[in-house]
């Protein structure tokens, strides 16, 4: 995607954001590629993230989006619902070594032990 095509959909998700939101099963908005058949197509679009993605005749009319906003593609995307955790998963700890490169390490949390198993173990 190029820059200039990701500032216009940037300004087009700011301006239009809040009334995206306001429909019922929307979740979320972002820009990324569109979706066809499961598969990401290399169309740039302003992605609306539902939990359901339901066809238009069983929505409430004023629940369906726009399938355009300012000339840029829109985008439904089923995404289910998003919950916050409270611990984190996977931090990254930046390390040095000997020869004073950046390297970067995966500590895990005790909820990933069973993620983490070795050949040794």
């Amino acid at each position: 995607m190029s820059d200039e095509t990701m500032k216009k959909l940037t300004d087009i998700q700011a301006r239009h954001a809040d009334e995206l939101m306001a429909h019922a099963n929307v979740v979320g908005c972002g820009i990324g590629l569109a979706m066809k058949d499961g598969l990401y197509t290399e169309t740039p679009a302003l992605v609306v993230m539902v939990t359901v993605k339901l066809p238009v005749a069983q929505l409430d009319p004023k629940d369906v989006l726009p399938r355009e906003l300012e000339g840029e593609r829109v985008d439904v995307q089923q995404t289910g619902g998003f919950t916050a955790q409270t611990e984190p998963t996977v931090t990254a700890d930046l390390k040095t070594d000997s020869s004073g490169k950046s390297a970067t390490t995966g500590v895990a949390t005790a909820a990933d032990d069973d993620l983490l198993t070795s050949e040794s173990d």
